[in-house]
């Protein structure tokens, strides 16, 4: 057998355990990449779960600490004066309705219709950082509501607008909408940014955030 026939065979039988190897890498790796989602959903759900339970809605439609809000006298369910919110106060944890692993806290049904997957939007937000409820993006001053792509938004935000109604065409002002859906949408990371975060406008990696979104209209197909 000639030196060339040797190398040929020596291939055939390094290739296929050169590959399973591949195989086997990507695997782990892919593994690896699931736990760790997995983990960090868990510790997300924690910070997200706390925060429910230590803020609040305001008759405004704002969130705030709980302990920013002076609290009232109250009966309690025994019949004792105890601490309770000012009317139209309302802990987070008794109003945010969960929608797979996001929380969606409804502010106001639209008098429209639920969009589509595959549709054009609408829309004005305000992004926050869970933690610390610092703004890091905002369309909510521009001139004209900001057109997006369900498809093409962030997995969280997509849940979110998919559990909303827009608002309808107000008939005496063009390009003006009547009853727009508003809701606060809150994030885990592993459905905003991820472990990579953003760095245009900044999200640091494994950050949950919070959006205020005001849902207008579809945008007509122009086929």
């Amino acid at each position: 057998m000639s030196l060339r026939d040797n190398l040929r065979l020596i291939t055939r039988r390094i290739a296929p355990a050169f590959l399973a190897g591949v195989v086997l890498l990507a695997a782990v790796a892919c593994g690896k990449n699931i736990d760790n989602a997995v983990r960090q959903l868990q510790i997300d759900q924690k910070k997200i779960a706390q925060f429910l339970d230590e803020h609040c809605l305001t008759p405004a439609g704002e969130i705030v600490p709980l302990s920013e809000v002076p609290a009232t006298a109250g009966e309690t369910d025994e019949g004792d004066q105890g601490p309770t919110l000012p009317e139209g106060y309302v802990v987070l944890s008794d109003t945010a309705k969960a929608r797979g692993d996001i929380y969606l806290v409804s502010l106001k049904e639209g008098a429209g219709d639920t969009p589509a997957a595959t549709d054009k939007v609408l829309i004005r937000y305000r992004g926050y950082y869970l933690e610390t409820m610092q703004e890091f993006d905002s369309t909510w001053d521009d001139p004209e509501p900001y057109p997006v792509w369900i498809s093409g938004v962030i997995e969280g935000l997509r849940t979110g607008l998919l559990a909303m109604k827009t608002g309808i065409v107000d008939p005496e002002q063009a390009g003006s909408y009547l009853s727009p859906g508003e809701a606060w949408m809150i994030l885990p990371s592993t459905l905003a940014f991820g472990q990579e975060g953003k760095t245009s406008p900044t999200v640091p990696p494994n950050t949950c955030v919070i959006y205020r979104v005001n849902l207008y209209a579809v945008v007509p197909s122009t086929f």
